[in-house]
């Protein structure tokens, strides 16, 4: 029975690319656009950037995709997690995975061999001076919410969240690198084996923005899979109505909303909606550099596939930008 993703849409921990599938065999041309770097793949083994003429494989090989990467302000630097040499994770066995970054300039990676994750994201700040990912807590019955110096190594635990069966929140950081939004992981109902009936009660993932320099934490919506816009002014995010007395929804398709909400709570608005199957959204949001347009990636196929969508703001007119491509994470400025 395959479980539906959208309890796993807090993050992508539990989605995997096929053993023995390449990138380059599933997508022949990668995602590309004029003045734009593009962030994509399926890490921890296949992760790539594509400019408008130009692509740069960062990592290459075969495996389960369990982490969600990130870039730099400048698109110099990339966060995300290496597996230790000689282990393999699979469905059963999850390996340990060292969180790192990659410098565009040089072509190396940097591990910070203390800081481990299992899978998730893997977040850097704007100025590319801090990291935020999630690991486990000493019970294993929360994920801890950590924030590292990268140039000093301190590392401070900020807040501890359910292991919910949905897996891991998503993290977004403010522009000024000061702020980060986060999403609590969405608790299904109950199901039997042999039924499809949701009868207990849903929790629906919450958004929150927490201020790095005084540890204040405010929730601002419910939804998830927040991204804060390059411009600071908005945070997008995902969202659908629970049927009456709280129920998740029974049928295969859904009416889906992409919103946009201020940082500080307020003016929030749906910029995009539309019907599709329930676990077709399992990637934030990604903002262009002048935060006028959006990427929404949705679920093509079940080899992981996604279909591209630009959203523009201006107009709400959602177009189809690209078939069948790698997850999309990020997109700058090209250098």
């Amino acid at each position: 029975m395959r479980i539906p993703p959208i309890f796993l849409a807090a993050l992508v921990v539990s989605q995997t690319l096929s053993p023995g599938t390449s990138l380059r065999a599933q997508k022949e041309m990668l995602p590309q656009m004029r003045g734009a770097t593009l962030l994509m793949g399926w890490p921890p083994y296949q992760l790539e950037l594509t400019t408008e003429n130009k692509m740069v494989k960062i990592q290459n090989d075969e495996g389960e995709w369990s982490i969600t990467p990130s870039i730099s302000a400048d698109g110099s630097i990339i966060a995300g997690a290496r597996l230790l040499e000689g282990q393999l994770t699979t469905l059963r066995v999850r390996s340990t995975l060292v969180i790192s970054t990659y410098s565009v300039i040089s072509g190396e990676w940097t591990e910070y061999k203390d800081l481990t994750t299992l899978s998730g994201p893997v977040a850097i700040s704007p100025d590319a001076s801090r990291l935020a990912y999630f690991t486990w807590g000493t019970d294993k019955a929360t994920w801890r919410l950590r924030v590292v110096d990268i140039k000093n190594g301190s590392t401070s635990t900020l807040r501890e969240l359910p292991n919910r069966v949905s897996g891991m929140p998503q993290i977004s950081w403010s522009p000024d690198s000061r702020r980060i939004a986060f999403d609590d992981a969405p608790e299904p109902p109950v199901t039997t084996a042999n039924s499809s009936d949701m009868s207990k009660p849903a929790v629906k993932s919450k958004i929150y923005v927490m201020d790095l320099d005084t540890g204040n934490v405010r929730e601002i919506a419910e939804g998830w899979l927040p991204s804060w816009s390059s411009s600071g002014e908005w945070i997008a995010f995902f969202d659908y109505p629970l049927q009456k007395h709280n129920r998740w929804p029974m049928n295969l398709v859904v009416p889906e909303h992409i919103n946009l909400i201020r940082p500080d709570g307020t003016d929030s608005r749906v910029v995009g909606s539309w019907r599709a199957p329930w676990d077709d959204l399992r990637i934030a949001p990604v903002w262009s550099p002048d935060s006028k347009t959006i990427l929404i990636n949705r679920v093509r196929d079940e080899g992981d596939n996604m279909d591209i969508y630009m959203l523009d703001l201006a107009s709400c007119e959602i177009t189809m930008k690209f078939k069948k491509s790698p997850p999309v994470y990020a997109w700058v400025a090209a250098r």
